[in-house]
């Protein structure tokens, strides 16, 4: 029962830093271009009284001012798995979404753990057209 629990950790682990790392290169490939000013990045696990979750963010700040973030968020209850992602566009006025990709319900850990890095990926895909303006 042990070695199944340490095995499901470093799953769990492995799973958490690929994502970091797909944001981690989006926001080098981003930073590049030449509508981007800067760029910000982050994947963090959150506890809160109610619920933990893992969030992770890519912002890029545009030459005008304005921006294009890529959102992914896993909540998690006893039973299941919940990914959220989207692409928002940030300016003076407010937010407005640009894409958001389908909700992702998991039951079953294995699929979890093979599904967030890919969702992660198809998520840093999505690009607009301001990016290269």
């Amino acid at each position: 029962m042990y070695i199944v629990k340490e095995t499901a950790a470093r799953r769990m682990l492995e799973a958490m830093a690929e994502t970091n790392r797909l944001f981690r290169e989006a926001a080098f490939e981003i930073g590049r271009l030449q509508n981007v000013a800067k760029v910000i990045s982050s994947c963090e696990v959150f506890k809160f009284e109610a619920e933990s979750t893992l969030e992770a963010y890519l912002d890029a700040e545009l030459k005008d001012g304005n921006g294009i973030s890529w959102l992914l968020d896993v909540a998690w209850t006893d039973t299941e798995w919940i990914i959220r992602r989207k692409l928002v566009r940030s300016t003076n006025s407010g937010q407005d979404t640009i894409k958001e990709m389908p909700t992702k319900t998991i039951e079953r850990f294995e699929e979890f753990v093979e599904s967030l890095p890919r969702m992660a990926s198809e998520l840093m895909a999505l690009r607009t057209a301001e990016l290269d303006q």
